[in-house]
């Protein structure tokens, strides 16, 4: 079902969906292409939709961002062993992946067993299946890497943004009478006379008054 191969009529599709022009239609594929949810099936590096007759295959579900965890180096280090146990030919790794490969050995070193293990695991997996279903299975993930391990030059859409630290929040800091007075330069002055009374009171509003409302504390 998912190795259905898609051509330009899939963006004529989008533009009948949309009600939008071809060029916003291209827009909206390509945005879902750099997000990997299908992939161009001859051109492993460039993530764009052309209105010609290029093919693409859509992403099996599994590889989805948005239900799929951001992958991390060890699953990265066990995809490019994994090729490396394979048909160097088909399989062989590109010069940018070797220099990714080869760090990764250095700074995974205590889990590189773990990381040979799943590799040749996942090879032994592999030959069991058909060989329709390891060239579609192989171009998903292939193609999933290179959503989130583009080569050098290329943008990864998909990186997550950097988490602000809200840990440094503000505080309540203390405020002196001098600082209120600061703030709050004039001081309003309100008269209350009664009809009735033969005396009249004036009371004062200063920064004083601002003590009862929580002013000396900054939020």
């Amino acid at each position: 079902m998912y190795s259905q191969v898609a051509d330009v009529d899939d963006v004529e599709k989008l533009r009948a969906v949309c009600s939008a022009h071809c060029i916003e239609a291209l827009h909206i594929a390509n945005q879902l292409c750099q997000y990997g949810y299908f992939f161009p099936v001859s051109d492993s590096k460039n993530l764009l939709v052309k209105d010609d007759s290029s093919l693409y295959r859509f992403q099996t579900p599994y590889y989805w961002p948005w239900q799929h965890r951001h992958p991390d180096n060890v699953d990265y280090a066990i995809y490019l062993s994994k090729r490396t146990l394979r048909n160097k030919q088909r399989h062989g790794l590109e010069e940018y992946e070797l220099e990714a490969l080869n760090s990764l050995k250095k700074n995974l070193q205590n889990k590189w067993d773990f990381i040979t293990m799943q590799a040749e695991e996942q090879v032994r997996l592999a030959k069991e299946r058909k060989k329709g279903e390891k060239i579609v299975s192989d171009s998903q993930e292939r193609a999933y890497w290179r959503v989130y391990r583009p080569p050098p030059g290329y943008l990864n859409y998909i990186e997550p943004a950097p988490v602000p630290n809200r840990s440094r929040g503000a505080r309540c800091k203390k405020r002196s009478l001098e600082d209120l007075n600061r703030e709050f330069p004039i001081v309003t002055s309100l008269s209350a006379v009664s009809s009735d009374s033969e005396t009249s009171s004036t009371p004062q509003y200063s920064a004083f008054t601002l003590i009862g409302h929580g002013a000396f504390y900054d939020e």
